[in-house]
């Protein structure tokens, strides 16, 4: 199995710039990854999630933006619990960084949006999402973040693999 090489520590780039004046001047590589680019339209069209209205989706869209834009800056904090907006997952996918959302007012709604990503050393400054998805607000029965982040892992390491088959024809 081919393995994805990451940034170390995970999330370096993410936070790159906090302790500095200047951003950082990463970029996200949004079109490398063809069912992410679909899950984002189906975010901005308010379709990723039945079970969750337009508004939901729209919330969750102009948060993603804004979490990403600071990512990219290297100014959004990065940690191991669920008290970061951008956490690291050691136990299932140590290169592997899950993007929590935090949507405005009103109750909380039965599904939470996620969006995994990683930090590959083989792009200088690049941000790659690999799954755009939701999950159940409280228990997971169906253990659908696992698969969501076994997923994430899956299309990080297609993605290498692709990439270093493309490098061996130049």
């Amino acid at each position: 199995m081919y393995q994805f090489e990451a940034v170390q520590p995970t999330g370096a780039r993410t936070c790159s710039a906090i302790a500095r004046k200047e951003p950082a001047t990463h970029h996200w590589l949004d079109h490398d990854i063809e069912a992410f680019a679909k899950e984002h339209d189906d975010l901005a069209q308010g379709k990723l999630e039945p079970r969750l209205s337009r508004r939901e989706h729209l919330d969750a869209l102009g948060v993603f933006a804004s979490l990403r834009r600071r990512a990219a800056q290297g100014k959004l904090a990065v940690g191991p619990d669920r008290t970061y907006r951008a956490r690291t997952l050691s136990s299932r996918g140590p290169w592997v960084i899950e993007l929590r959302p935090q949507l405005s007012g009103g109750s909380p709604p039965p599904r939470l949006f996620r969006l995994y990503y990683a930090e590959p050393l083989a792009v200088d400054g690049a941000l790659l999402p690999l799954v755009l998805k939701t999950k159940p607000n409280g228990g997971d029965p169906d253990r659908e973040q696992d698969e969501a982040i076994d997923d994430a892992k899956a299309r990080g390491r297609a993605w290498a693999l692709y990439r270093a088959m493309e490098e061996g024809k130049k």
